[in-house]
């Protein structure tokens, strides 16, 4: 332990936490490294002196623990625990291995773009607390922490209070003198604005390498100036500081609050863009350097093309329709893990289960623990079997039932089960490898068991534990088991048990992809780890837009660059280089792949998402086709529907959709895709019914609730509409496409003020002209703010690089119908409804110009319902 830490150095122990050393002091006590013996993980805590052990110091300790617990960001230092006894007082926070901002910037050469991107995750993890009600009331530098991979951290939060709060534990201005606001200076009351002028100084500071007002030395005379002088112009102290940057920290240290922006995320958003229009001068060229745009798969017939986890959103047309819809585009990095495949002329297919668990003296998260370890095993030792294509696990997990079930959902062979029974300190596991039999025509196949084995193991060494699995299972098919965890540690192998789990159970999230930077060293060793490090970080980015995603993957290839002839670096690689839509450099990869000893199925599936996700749809049908004669299944029927879908041609997608589900009733994403359809072919209701049914299970999904937005667009409740677009921004504060729902929605509402200045967002993030969706947007949002030069400039070269597309012909009847080009706008009409485009969606104000045309105006009346023309006409 350090010397400096003298106050507490008899506690060798607060709980079940070792003390470690001592890392800081402040005013009312230490903070210490520390390490979770329960857990094994490394912490901070942070101690309250002992002299301060008095009612007042007490409650605002534990004051400071309530406001910490309300708070979950990843850009925010997370509290996991809270202690309190008699002569013990003490916060158990994240621990975070880096280095305050001030020190990072002094000692470091950082570019614009980044800062500028620190600076909108920053403001990120800021709105987090003031959607709490939490204002910070002390955001500076030193309260900013970066870790070793670059990720910012806000902390103190010690001064931090609520706005409804009325405790007072001392009558000084809370703060620091050189970042406060004039309210906060002057002890006014506060509110969030008051973090948005501290975060100008920040902000300023950062871009400018200067105070914004003057020298910091005279403590009276600064915060004089802070209340009653303009802040110096940025231009002058930073000449090359592009215009929009200087105008934006001028608003947030406006003295005047009503002034600053209206809101914390728009901030977050405005620092966003301006980072996007940045070149990206931290890059370097290399041989295996990952080209990284902020862009997405363009398979854009009203849908998101997606990874497994079904997290993302993808842009579409006028009213953007997000599908979440699984393309197995990341099956062969996420199933496989990091293992060979061996080719077999006829492979047999093979589903693993879930493991079922009976252990009622464990605690739920314990057992999931126990499941998730028997579960990894399993899957890593079928992936390694000759003669056998694993059924990628998405396929298995998304259906409900028993295990006929899923053998005629997936048309599997055989499945390789496991039973887990615990007591006191160990565990039995009972292996099962279950065939499926031959069946009279017209008739399920029955199972029958082909082969048991089981063993015993300890409960809570999960490493051991999936060893002694992946050996039984080399047993149980007479094939010898290679551990492909060589070096890694216990904590590691739980960390990565642990994100495996909740990435299954809830999704990608900014906190998994933390939990795996903690284990970093084994991410670029292990190659499970890596696999999963990149579906993680690709579903964030498709479901954000947020390029930093991509650019971490950037970090981890490049440093695994000597390892790039193994398959499991190409399939990570493939999914990457997809996301990027660098369907070239997907190419090419995939013709390496194709020269390794790959199971010729997987690189079926690769070339069909590889097709579907560069709109080659004909191409992508006869590879689905294909799969379907080697194998008959709900996923493969799901795929086909998906690909026709995309093509245009709703009777044969929902012919198809409705074989997957007749072969697997309960299949997730089949669902989902009947409410997309049923939004392409405006029947409202029922899109509103399916993805409301999908909310059901899980609340957050982004796509299902913009779907839902869209639903009632269609239905013409714009109010409801916003609510749900609004909510779908909150999530994806990045993603270009949720601003311009959100704005499409207030415009039809009447509310312009607010869809112009979402317009305009929509302008700043939707920056790269190579990427097809932002160009969507960004021709939509150029054409409602009426600057149709720009729209129609950006809609040529949208119609060069995507013509065929369903959402290109509506986005140009769109700009040109606004425009007053009534010809164009008309003949891409037709274009529309003539690939099954809903005559519903040329109800919006948007196409009034048209109802000039008698053509239009009859083809609005065909469907026999009162046309927005013939309201027009009578008024």
């Amino acid at each position: 332990m350090s010397d400096s830490s003298t106050d507490n150095m008899e506690m060798k122990r607060y709980g079940h936490y070792e003390l470690l050393d001592c890392i800081g002091r402040g005013g009312m006590g230490l903070v210490y490294r520390a390490r979770d013996t329960r857990l094994g993980r490394i912490v901070a805590i942070k101690c309250l002196r002992a002299e301060l052990y008095e009612p007042a110091y007490r409650e605002r300790f534990r004051r400071e623990a309530m406001l910490l617990a309300k708070l979950n960001h990843p850009n925010i230092v997370q509290i996991y625990d809270y202690i309190e006894t008699d002569d013990q007082l003490a916060l158990v926070m994240e621990y975070v291995d880096g280095q305050n901002l001030q020190v990072w910037v002094r000692e470091h050469l950082v570019s614009l773009r980044t800062r500028l991107l620190w600076l909108s995750h920053i403001a990120a993890g800021l709105a987090i607390a003031h959607d709490a009600g939490i204002i910070h009331r002390d955001l500076k530098a030193e309260n900013i922490l970066l870790t070793l991979n670059e990720d910012i951290k806000i902390s103190d939060l010690g001064i931090a209070r609520s706005v409804d709060s009325n405790l007072t534990i001392n009558e000084y201005v809370a703060g620091s003198y050189c970042s406060m606001s004039p309210e906060q200076a002057m002890g006014e009351e506060l509110d969030f604005r008051s973090d948005l002028f501290s975060l100008g100084i920040l902000a300023y500071q950062l871009l400018c390498d200067a105070h914004p007002f003057g020298k910091t030395d005279n403590k009276l005379q600064l915060m004089q100036r802070i209340i009653s002088h303009p802040p110096i112009p940025p231009k002058q102290v930073k000449p090359d500081l592009p215009a929009d940057v200087c105008d934006f920290l001028l608003q947030l240290l406006s003295k005047n609050v009503d002034k600053r922006p209206p809101d914390t995320r728009t901030v977050a958003v405005a620092f966003a863009a301006f980072a996007q229009a940045q070149p990206d001068t931290d890059s370097q060229s290399d041989d295996t350097e990952l080209l990284i745009r902020p862009v997405r798969p363009s398979a854009t017939h009203l849908a998101a093309v997606n990874t497994s986890a079904e997290q993302s959103a993808l842009a579409s047309r006028g009213k953007r329709v997000t599908l979440a819809a699984s393309l197995v585009l990341l099956v062969g990095v996420f199933s496989a893990l990091g293992f060979y495949w061996w080719p077999a002329p006829e492979p047999r297919y093979l589903a693993v289960v879930t493991p079922v668990i009976n252990a009622r003296d464990l605690d739920e998260s314990h057992q999931a623990m126990v499941r998730g370890a028997v579960y990894d095993a399993l899957r890593q030792s079928a992936v390694q079997l000759d003669g056998y294509y694993l059924i990628p696990p998405e396929q298995t997990e998304d259906i409900d039932g028993d295990y006929e079930s899923i053998q005629r959902a997936t048309g599997a062979d055989e499945l390789l089960t496991a039973d887990v029974r615990c007591r006191q300190d160990s565990c039995t596991i009972s292996l099962s490898r279950l065939e499926a039999g031959d069946a009279p025509a017209g008739e399920p196949s029955r199972l029958r068991v082909k082969n048991t084995r089981s063993v015993d193991v300890l409960r809570d060494q999960y490493l051991p534990m999936a060893d002694m699995v992946q050996t039984a299972v080399g047993q149980v098919f007479a094939q010898k088991m290679v551990n492909g965890f060589e070096g890694i540690t216990e904590e590691e192998y739980a960390v990565f048990i642990e994100v495996s789990l909740a990435l299954r159970t809830s999704g990608a999230s900014d906190m998994l992809l933390q939990k795996l930077d903690g284990v970093y060293n084994a991410v670029n060793r292990v190659s499970a780890l890596r696999a999963l490090y990149t579906q993680i970080a690709v579903d964030l980015y498709y479901e954000s837009s947020d390029s930093s995603y991509l650019e971490k993957l950037k970090r981890l290839y490049r440093s695994n660059a000597l390892i790039a002839n193994d398959p499991a670096y190409l399939y990570g690689l493939f999914s990457v280089q997809i996301a990027e839509s660098n369907f070239t450099a997907a190419a090419e990869t995939l013709k390496r792949l194709q020269t390794q000893d790959i199971n010729r199925i997987r690189l079926h599936e690769l070339e069909a998402d590889l097709s579907l996700s560069n709109n080659e749809f004909p191409k992508a049908i006869t590879i689905y086709e294909k799969l379907l004669k080697l194998k008959i299944s709900g996923h493969n029927y799901y795929n086909l529907s998906l690909a026709y879908w995309y093509a245009g041609d709703n009777v044969k997608a929902r012919e198809a959709l409705e074989k997957a589900i007749q072969l697997s009733p309960s299949f997730f994403k089949a669902h989902r895709l009947y409410g997309a359809i049923a939004l392409n072919e405006g029947d409202a209701p029922t899109a509103i019914e399916a993805y409301a049914s999908i909310l059901e299970k899980k609340s957050d999904d982004i796509s299902s609730i913009s779907n839902i937005g869209i639903g009632h667009l269609l239905n013409g409740d714009y109010q409801q509409a916003a609510i749900r677009f609004r909510q779908a921004v909150e999530l994806a504060p990045y993603n270009s496409t949720y601003l311009l729902n959100h704005a499409d929605a207030e415009s039809l509402a009447g509310r312009h003020e607010s869809a112009i200045a979402l317009y305009r967002q929509v302008v700043a993030l939707a920056a790269d002209p190579n990427n097809r969706d932002h160009l969507r947007n960004r021709v939509q949002a150029f054409a409602h703010l009426g600057q149709f030069s720009e729209a129609i400039q950006l809609l040529q070269l949208l119609q060069r690089s995507d013509p065929e597309n369903i959402d290109t012909h509506y986005t140009s009847a769109m700009v040109y119908a606004l425009a007053g080009d009534l010809t164009s706008a008309m003949v891409n009409v037709e274009n529309a409804l003539a690939k099954n485009l809903s005559k519903i969606w040329f109800r919006f104000s948007w196409f009034d110009s048209l109802c000039q045309l008698q053509h239009f105006s009859m083809l609005l009346d065909s469907d026999g319902a009162v046309s927005r023309c013939e309201r027009l006409a009578s008024h």
